[in-house]
């Protein structure tokens, strides 16, 4: 009976394309950005050469979900850029998705209550201030109904720190950076619907990664 083996892998696969389950049918996963208060602008510079450089938020966010397999912990990532040529790399705020509403304090080299990062990051410190939507479809939700979902999240930012010098500020030392205090309004629409078939890989991942 030895030649059934090599059709046990086949007969399991072809078991699991029969299953199906909640996936992001988005195609998508960036949002809009408006201002609500506050410049939204960040303001690189170097102190000995005085030269300045300012960048606004782009129009546009992403919402990512972090699955930690370690901890079996799922996040919420939410990443913003910045408009302009040469403008600092997107910065992203990871935060875990049982944290409730409210202020905390930033700081780049932790990585609780809330985690950051940004291209050329060198330190940065300051406050966050948050309140989003619950029950988030892949995120504080793991296998949610198919339908429409509606993600809101309001943000108020204060930063400043340090970048590493870079696209042609020819700066000696490293570059500060500030963020005076503004408030954005985030959306975002997700579709959840429902893979199975050849959609297996694709929609696992999409289940147990959230992107």
């Amino acid at each position: 009976m030895n030649w059934m083996k090599p059709l046990l892998p086949l007969a399991g696969a072809l078991a699991v394309q029969a299953c199906s389950f909640p996936c992001d049918k988005t195609g998508d996963s960036r949002g809009t950005l408006q201002p609500v208060s506050g410049s939204g602008q960040m303001v690189v510079s170097c102190a000995s050469t005085q030269k300045t450089r300012t960048f606004a938020f782009d129009e546009t966010w992403f919402l990512h979900s972090v699955h930690d397999l370690e901890k079996k912990t799922r996040s919420f990532e939410v990443a913003l850029g910045f408009q302009g040529e040469g403008s600092p790399g997107d910065l992203k705020l990871i935060v875990d998705r049982t944290l409730v509403d409210g202020s905390y304090p930033l700081d780049g080299e932790s990585t609780e209550p809330v985690q950051t990062k940004m291209t050329w990051m060198r330190s940065l410190e300051g406050t966050v201030s948050l309140a989003r939507t619950r029950d988030v479809p892949f995120i504080d939700v793991s296998e949610p109904e198919p339908g429409e979902y509606s993600t809101t999240v309001d943000l108020t930012l204060e930063l400043r720190g340090q970048l590493l010098s870079y696209y042609g500020f020819d700066c000696p030392e490293p570059l500060q950076f500030t963020l005076q205090p503004s408030t954005v309004h985030l959306e975002k629409q997700t579709t959840v619907g429902t893979c199975d078939g050849g959609d297996v890989l694709e929609g696992l991942s999409n289940v147990r990664i959230g992107h």
